[in-house]
């Protein structure tokens, strides 16, 4: 009896939907729009290639390790198994695949030197592109959080909130801060009183 072996060669497809690629064009033109690949452009402008590895494009990496920290892929190897496996990672980098070193150093070349101005050019550029009013305050103490469903909205006590003026006070009152603390914290009591007086009506 014979038995015949094959190789059989399955060509992977790297096609998302068209939500999500709409999702990653819409990510890529608010990096662009903030100007967050101008200032990569600025600080590697000097910089020339010198042989080995092609160089990864920067302008997707960032945008990746964005992406990659929607997910909860924060350590540098999880992020690339992130670009191995998830098709829409691999459309990000157009099939290239950074190993966990390059990402590692150019975070800490890159990203940890200008955290903040990339913090504010990236959130300009969210508040631009969704019309996102920054004038809402919440004083009331609530806890959102990013994946919250009805079941996670909490209400802290009053008590903290006693605890934390309390100790607030008492810090001020060493820098002699303590009527403008006590008009801030009038303020904040009038709005807690209308804001319960609404929800009771």
């Amino acid at each position: 009896m014979y038995s015949i072996t094959r190789n059989v060669f399955f060509i992977p497809s790297y096609a998302i939907g068209a939500k999500e690629m709409e999702k990653i064009d819409k990510l890529f033109n608010i990096f662009k729009k903030s100007g967050v690949f101008d200032l990569i452009d600025d600080v590697y402008s000097k910089e020339y290639h010198k042989g080995g590895r092609p160089l990864i494009d920067r302008h997707k990496l960032i945008v990746l390790i964005a992406y990659a920290y929607a997910f909860r892929h924060t350590s540098l190897r999880n992020m690339e198994t992130f670009c191995k496996f998830d098709l829409r990672a691999i459309n990000i980098m157009d099939g290239a695949i950074p190993s966990h070193t390059s990402i590692g150093k150019f975070y800490n070349e890159f990203i940890v030197p200008n955290r903040d101005s990339l913090f504010s050019k990236i959130t300009d550029a969210i508040r631009d592109e969704c019309n996102i009013d920054f004038n809402t305050a919440f004083l009331d103490g609530s806890k959102f959080e990013a994946d919250a469903n009805k079941y996670k909205f909490v209400w802290k006590p009053t008590k903290y909130h006693q605890k934390l003026s309390d100790k607030i006070r008492i810090i001020l009152s060493k820098y002699e801060l303590v009527e403008m603390f006590l008009k801030l914290e009038s303020y904040r009591l009038l709005l807690l009183q209308t804001k319960s007086q609404n929800l009771i009506i």
